[in-house]
């Protein structure tokens, strides 16, 4: 495989707190205490898409049989849906009107989106977090309007999906969803299951304090919604921080055929990039929030 490196120019500023969207876990599944507005919102009128069951035996024979040949790591299975604001419902209470949907994967370690055509209103804000309370994501804001938007993984198998926007607002939010990812392997830090066991080769940067200001440059990269590589903003020789951020061929390249086609490059430039994912503890099982930023540009190879 040819060993060739990618460089991105991500597309929003490192420091801007805006174009990041948080995620939070909750071991402890008390996310409604940090965040008691989206419990307090839900009516029990939301529709609920219920997504077909996964062959996860398949899947890892699958993984299997590609281990080895530099593929990036695959943890979910994604299911093609063409979800509109049509699919959820509008509530008025109080001062906002509350648009919600539910979704479920029986099973699922976790469930993520790709949404398209995402065109939030100014102040709207989007959430997506887990009914038993384990993850919140967002909030998602007009500043990440995107043609193509990849959500970060939310943990459970039930999620809801809520859209926020004040009653007197003149514009209204519109999105869709192109594909529900039931996530097969848990890539959470509390796991237990074997199957993420070839994640344990990495070192835990908590455990190392020295390499802790570097460790600030490292992502992991959600490329396709259903799987994941690594890598790290890199400065040039003028020091300016630009976001510059550097990963592997194979990333790119999705049919492993050592040739970028111009929907592969595409598909590199919505990647979303996750920063700060690390344990609280040195052998801990506890992360309490991460933030991702979506889009980039191609630069060089």
């Amino acid at each position: 495989m040819k060993k060739i490196l990618f460089l991105f120019a991500l597309l929003w500023g490192i420091f801007s707190a805006e174009a990041q969207v948080a995620t939070h876990i909750f071991e402890s599944k008390d996310a409604f205490k940090l965040f008691p507005d989206l419990k307090r919102r839900e009516s029990g009128k939301a529709p609920v898409k219920q997504m077909q069951a996964v062959n996860v035996e398949a899947l890892l024979k699958e993984d299997e049989a590609n281990a080895g040949l530099g593929v990036p790591f695959r943890f979910g299975y994604g299911f093609d849906v063409n979800y509109t604001m049509d699919d959820g419902i509008w509530e008025e209470q109080l001062s906002v009107r509350v648009w919600s949907v539910k979704v479920t994967s029986k099973g699922a370690y976790s469930i993520n989106f790709i949404f398209s055509d995402m065109v939030l209103s100014p102040e709207a804000e989007l959430y997506i977090y887990s009914s038993e309370g384990l993850a919140v994501y967002g909030p998602v804001t007009s500043v990440q309007n995107a043609a193509v938007f990849l959500t970060d993984l939310v943990a459970g198998d039930e999620v809801v999906i809520q859209l926020t926007e004040p009653v007197g607002a003149t514009e209204r939010s519109s999105l869709k969803i192109s594909k529900v990812v039931h996530g097969y392997v848990n890539m959470f830090p509390f796991s237990t299951d074997a199957r993420a066991a070839a994640l344990t080769c990495h070192n835990d940067v908590v455990c190392y304090p020295e390499w802790l200001r570097e460790s600030e440059g490292v992502a992991l990269i959600l490329l396709n919604g259903l799987s994941f590589c690594t890598g790290s903003l890199l400065n040039n020789t003028s020091e300016d921080f630009k976001s510059y951020f550097l990963t592997a061929f194979h990333c790119v390249d999705a049919n492993q055929n050592e040739s970028i086609s111009a929907n592969e490059q595409s598909t590199a430039e919505n990647w979303a990039f996750r920063f700060r994912y690390k344990r609280e503890t040195c052998g801990g099982s506890y992360v309490s929030s991460y933030f991702t930023y979506n889009q980039a540009q191609f630069r060089a190879a």
